[in-house]
């Protein structure tokens, strides 16, 4: 739902719902976003262009479970999980009383990029994840919080990457606590990477190898 797109008197029926008769043009009930989506997730988009009344609307759902259809009595539980997106600096329309502070933290806006960045940042970090569990290591997380070089390609986040594995080992690459095991690779073929990447065995300590 693109909280943008919808004109702010309809906003709450939408998420919400509404009873038939409890507004003029409700000729019959409406079941909301909010409803619909009971043990799924729901998006909302431009969720910073929501009005004061309806963010705290917002905020009862995600601390109670629970709302009111418009003209309603019922109180209807829910167990949604919502995903929020906004271009706007919601920091600065906190410090201007346009957005809740409240709200803010118990939506948990993770992220700081645009939709473009986060799928880089887990396509890189799919290739250089060592085992069978995705993990974002800080260095992926800084390209987005920091300006990036012109050479921050992916070769560049694989070469830090694997040169602060090797660092960890003091350049140990096979064995049981060698950089091959934490990244999840063959010896050899951490080996050829590293020469691809342009590493050099001899900047990582004294330990090249186990076997």
């Amino acid at each position: 739902m693109n909280c943008a797109a919808i004109p702010s008197g309809l906003v709450e029926s939408e998420l919400f719902g509404h009873e038939k008769g409890s507004f003029t043009g409700a000729l019959t009930r409406r079941i909301g976003r909010f409803e619909q989506a009971n043990g799924g997730t729901l998006f909302l988009d431009e969720v910073g262009e929501l009005t004061p009344d309806l963010q705290a609307k917002l905020l009862r759902v995600l601390q109670e479970r629970e709302f009111e259809r418009i003209g309603g009595k019922e109180t209807i539980k829910t167990d949604v999980r919502l995903v929020a997106a906004t271009n706007q600096d919601v920091s600065q329309a906190i410090k201007d009383g346009k957005f809740r502070s409240d709200l803010y933290y118990r939506l948990t806006l993770y992220w700081p990029g645009n939709v473009r960045e986060l799928e880089n940042i887990i396509e890189r970090a799919v290739l250089l994840s060592p085992g069978r569990t995705l993990e974002v290591h800080d260095e992926l997380l800084l390209t987005i919080t920091i300006p990036r070089p012109a050479e921050d390609t992916l070769a560049a986040v694989e070469r830090r990457h694997i040169r602060a594995v090797l660092q960890r080992t003091n350049g140990l690459i096979s064995g049981p606590n060698g950089a091959a095991v934490i990244l999840g690779l063959h010896p050899n073929t951490l080996r050829s990477r590293m020469q691809k990447l342009g590493l050099r065995f001899g900047n990582f300590g004294s330990k090249r190898d186990a076997s």
